[in-house]
């Protein structure tokens, strides 16, 4: 390019650089020297600089301004997308974990114990039971002298056990008499037919949940179950031809002639024997 002469015997420059070196690099001061001093490594075709170190600049330039900034964004958007994906992992494991153990506690083992209580009734379910132990230690289901018995705790029965056409039994009930007390109504609603079992047993049944239970039994509808459910109730008379044996003579008039058959059939060991003469006696 013909900017210098050089002189291969001195190796040098025979005239200056007309480029001034940099004080920060003080080789490029000697304004003679050929590539800065090293011809191995620098070539300078057009005797104004090392084409290396103009290389070097630019590179540096480049890292400076393009590559270290984007490698720096680069590394806070890799270092944000991880943290994201840490932060959400840890709140799936989280809920899944959540998940499982409310699973596990509200439907699983729930199911398991329904599934275990089911299977014990499966196991002891006898149609022709009379044991009234055997249906209060039921779960779901039993069965007590060929009529089926349903266990529930519905919050609309308040607590008490029912009968209409299945026995009802709440699944805290304890007590044998009120066993044999809904089957005596299940023998009503044989004797009465569903009409009248609902005229006079089902709706005064229910209207008269506000009385206290000294007087509850007393009810003839309720003191009639207790007599054919064969039901010895502490505190009741039933043996001396009280109110409850009255009702079920009233009532059932119609029927009179097939009462004694009927009972006969239903209740064991004692029978409430109607004559045709219209006397009654509580045999044993």
């Amino acid at each position: 390019m013909r900017a210098r002469y050089y002189s291969p015997d001195m190796k040098r420059f025979i005239n200056a650089d007309i480029v001034a070196g940099k004080l920060s690099n003080a080789i490029t001061l000697n304004r003679f020297a050929y590539a800065n001093g090293n011809p191995v490594s620098f070539v300078d075709p057009f005797g104004l600089w090392s084409l290396k170190g103009a290389w070097n600049s630019f590179t540096n330039w480049v890292d400076e301004k393009i590559v270290d900034p984007v490698v720096e964004a680069y590394h806070e958007v890799k270092d944000a997308v991880v943290d994201t994906y840490n932060d959400a992992k840890e709140i799936v494991v989280n809920t899944y974990k959540d998940v499982k153990d409310w699973a596990e506690e509200n439907v699983i083992e729930p199911m398991i114990t329904i599934a275990n209580d089911v299977k014990f009734d499966m196991q002891n379910f006898d149609w022709n039971n009379n044991d009234e132990e055997k249906v209060l230690k039921s779960n779901y289901f039993s069965a007590y002298k060929c009529q089926l018995v349903i266990r529930e705790d519905w919050a609309f029965t308040d607590g008490r056990s029912a009968s209409f056409v299945i026995m009802f039994l709440n699944k805290n009930e304890t007590d044998i008499n009120t066993v044999k007390h809904e089957y005596g109504h299940y023998i009503q609603l044989q004797l009465l037919g569903l009409r009248r079992y609902i005229q006079y047993v089902a709706i005064p049944s229910v209207n008269s949940g506000h009385v206290p239970y000294d007087k509850y039994y007393s009810l003839p509808y309720e003191a009639s179950a207790d007599i054919l459910g064969d039901v010895q109730r502490a505190g009741y008379a039933y043996t001396d031809g009280g109110q409850g044996k009255s009702f079920i003579i009233n009532t059932y008039i119609k029927d009179i002639y097939n009462i004694h058959n009927f009972i006969n059939q239903y209740m064991q060991p004692a029978v409430l024997s109607v004559g045709l003469n219209g006397e009654n006696q509580r045999e044993k």
